[in-house]
């Protein structure tokens, strides 16, 4: 038991220097996404805030108050599993966060000058209202025969069948 452990490939030096080498690589994609969404975050919403809610005061709602805290969720929950997607395989759950957090920068930032930009917002549960309607609405064809494979119908299938058994015996 104890020669298996030491032969063990986990155990070996080149090993440990691999998994060293991975979780550095896994690291600097980490902090590369983390410098690269963060300023992306804090200058939107730092520009939502000053120019919404602070030079144009006067038209600033509670609605306003609320969007902000809104975005400020949409962050909260997509920045930290964005930053550890990064250092791994892709997956498409990273993917969607990805986009409602472009979406939501997207609509933060023009919404400094107009109201209407929250409907850019409406995109992320049509998209998945879509997704819905793919997945159980929409009833699956089975995959047609590209052009270059020859048809096969059922007579063809059973010759080919009674050829792969052999003759007939007779009786």
């Amino acid at each position: 038991e104890v020669a298996q452990k030491a032969l063990h490939p986990s155990n070996q030096p080149w090993s440990r220097a691999m998994a060293g080498a991975a979780a550095k690589k896994s690291a600097k994609a980490k902090q590369r996404a983390s410098s690269r969404y963060l300023p992306l975050i804090l200058g939107s919403t730092g520009l939502y805030v000053l120019v919404r809610l602070v030079v144009r005061r006067a038209t600033a709602t509670k609605w306003h108050y609320l969007a902000l805290g809104v975005s400020t969720t949409i962050y909260c929950a997509t920045y930290g599993p964005i930053v550890e997607a990064a250092g791994g395989p892709p997956g498409a759950l990273a993917e969607y966060l990805y986009d409602v957090m472009v979406l939501t920068i997207f609509a933060q930032t023009v919404g400094c000058v107009t109201d209407y930009a929250w409907l850019v917002g409406l995109l992320v549960p049509a998209f998945c209202l879509f997704k819905f309607a793919e997945l159980f609405l929409v009833k699956r064809r089975p995959p047609e025969p590209s052009p270059d494979e020859p048809a096969t119908s059922s007579a063809s299938t059973k010759k080919s069948k009674a050829a792969h058994r052999g003759p007939r015996r007779q009786r």
